[in-house]
């Protein structure tokens, strides 16, 4: 017989005293509260997903905004979280209607895009970080900054995404 992710080895309401702490830590609740916290879920990372696009769509919009190099990186960063946050939404409003996963290949693309959600917001504060010390290194040893280019950020942008994948 295949064991399947979505049929619990034991409940919360099945524990007893005989039981070891892993089963206890491993028990899944009941139906009825993998359905709300699925629900619940997906209406959080639906309310994180369209304030990531109503962002991202604000930014976008305005040709000052795209003007300045810097702001191509908040616009680059709000990408993974708008990616993880919008993929989550779907596994979880899928998910909730069964009380349990809704797919083994499911989990193991969930696995795909939080690790690049997590990996790639890091990777680009970092790369952030690093163009503010670069321009607080120069400004303090009093020589002129030039910010990167816009191509530049965007060959930045590609590598952390590529690295994260």
């Amino acid at each position: 017989m295949v064991e399947r992710l979505s049929d619990p080895l034991l409940r919360y309401s099945e524990l007893n005293e005989t039981h070891t702490r892993y089963d206890v830590s491993t028990a899944a609740p009941s139906d009825y509260v993998l359905r709300l916290q699925f629900i619940l879920l997906a209406t959080i990372n639906a309310v994180v997903a369209v304030a990531c696009s109503i962002l991202l769509v604000s930014l976008l919009r305005s040709k000052t905004v795209r003007s300045n190099p810097f702001n191509g990186y908040l616009v680059l960063i709000i990408i993974p979280d708008l990616v993880a946050s919008f993929f989550c939404f779907l596994t979880c409003a899928m998910s909730a209607p069964g009380s349990s996963y809704y797919s083994e290949r499911m989990c193991g693309f969930q696995s795909f895009y939080l690790t690049f959600g997590f990996t790639a917001n890091c990777w680009m504060n970092a790369v952030i970080v690093y163009q503010l010390h670069k321009m607080l290194r120069q400004s303090n040893m009093r020589r002129r900054y030039y910010p990167p280019t816009h191509y530049r950020v965007l060959y930045e942008a590609a590598a952390v995404y590529l690295y994260s994948t």
